[in-house]
């Protein structure tokens, strides 16, 4: 079907103070490194606190956003009531109790469970709300985020000079705007889901340019992580074969044997000479170092995990070199919330994927293939790395809550979208 050509253009000029605001809340919750975090900015902490205050009132928008659903709700006799979000708020319930019950300071946990919360909650809220026009002003500014993103890594090539240089990431380098080079693979995967979503939808061709900008973030940068993921969904994207094999629910058990092979050291021995060659090694640049450690205490609780604490994760538990994740997200979520946490984990991916697949089979479209692709490609990449270390992953369940409502985003702009 055929968009006018008013409906082609990005966003009026009346809309603009309202990107505004969603752009300030937008960095607000998924900012990378703090601003006065690098030496030229040293002396903007102030821009800092008041990032800070923006997200406190995003998040109080979100309760009263929430708090009118449910009146309205109410109202109607009928409560919507989503079971992804029912499983995701016992994961989050979980990991705070872990936390709790291991001792430590919970300001930590409850940014980052609430970051969580925010995040599907708010795009469950857009799906609600039968209207594309806030997930278009949500999705622009991701966009513009990665674009000035992209301008840092072109200015400061190698990375960003930290205002502490004695840091771990201060002395390693390739960290940005976004935050460090391997972290943003997770910003990049949903944006571009959501950009090709929305060309979809809407027949506006910057979303093109807009996923060009995220994929040469990751090319410029040579995120090996992330060269890897762009690389998978190209592949699976053009190869029927390689898609009916590894994505979906398939990818889960790929992705299970990844942990295996990885963890008991058979995958690298079997690519030994291509490792050597890249100078990473058998222990994939000492990835599996701290897979050791990680393994020591997640013995000691094994069935809920010790929480969420970061600096608990430096100077306890992989003090040694000062890192704040496990290198490798199964093992993060057995730490944080153990067998338990990772049985709901693992159930709030494997939904999704199995209906999704349903759908695809039965409308053919694009978008959903790439969105079954990209939740595939994070299950494998998030094998060698953290993504819960880094301020993007909320961006993660915006895309397990995009597959988990499909149908119902699908029923709703079934008369404008553009078959591919």
């Amino acid at each position: 079907m055929e968009v006018n050509s008013r409906k082609k253009k990005l966003i009026s000029f009346n809309k603009i103070p309202k990107l505004f605001i969603f752009l300030i809340l937008t960095y607000s919750f998924f900012r990378g490194t703090a601003i006065s975090g690098f030496s030229m900015f040293s002396g903007l902490g102030m821009i800092d606190h008041f990032f800070s205050v923006c997200r406190y009132i995003g998040i109080a928008l979100m309760l009263v956003r929430g708090a009118y659903y449910l009146l309205l709700g109410l109202k109607k006799g009928k409560v919507n009531v989503s079971i992804y979000l029912i499983l995701l708020s016992l994961l989050l319930l979980l990991t705070t109790y872990s936390t709790w019950k291991s001792g430590v300071d919970m300001e930590q946990c409850i940014s980052f469970v609430v970051n969580i919360a925010v995040a599907a909650f708010y795009f469950h809220w857009i799906i609600l709300s039968k209207d594309t026009e806030e997930l278009e002003l949500f999705t622009i500014s991701l966009n513009i985020l990665q674009f000035v993103n992209l301008f840092t890594i072109i200015l400061f090539y190698g990375g960003m000079e930290y205002a502490n240089s004695s840091t771990v990431m201060g002395s390693v380098g390739d960290v940005y705007f976004l935050g460090y080079d391997n972290g943003l693979i997770s910003f990049v995967l949903p944006t571009i889901v959501l950009n090709y979503y929305l060309l979809q939808i809407r027949g506006k061709n910057i979303y093109k340019l807009f996923n060009l900008i995220c994929i040469l973030q990751v090319v410029i940068t040579l995120s090996v992580t992330g060269i890897i993921g762009l690389f998978l969904i190209l592949v699976l994207m053009k190869s029927r074969n390689l898609y009916k094999m590894l994505s979906g629910k398939k990818a889960i058990v790929v992705s299970g044997i990844l942990f295996i092979g990885l963890i008991s050291m058979q995958l690298q021995k079997l690519f030994s000479i291509l490792l050597n060659a890249y100078n990473i090694g058998l222990t994939l640049g000492g990835r599996t170092v701290i897979w050791g450690w990680a393994l020591e205490y997640i013995k000691e609780s094994p069935l809920i995990g010790y929480g969420y604490n970061i600096e608990r994760a430096k100077t306890v538990f992989f003090w040694r070199i000062g890192v704040s994740g496990a290198h490798n997200q199964i093992l993060d979520v057995l730490l944080h919330s153990g067998i338990v946490g990772l049985f709901l984990f693992l159930v709030i991916v494997a939904v999704p994927l199995g209906r999704l697949g349903k759908i695809y089979r039965h409308e053919h479209m694009k978008y959903q293939k790439l969105l079954i692709i990209s939740i595939s490609v994070y299950l494998v990449i998030m094998m060698v790395e953290s993504y819960s270390a880094y301020s993007s992953y909320p961006l993660l369940f915006v895309l397990l809550e995009f597959a988990w409502d499909m149908k119902r985003r699908m029923s709703q702009n079934a008369s404008i979208i553009i078959k591919a």
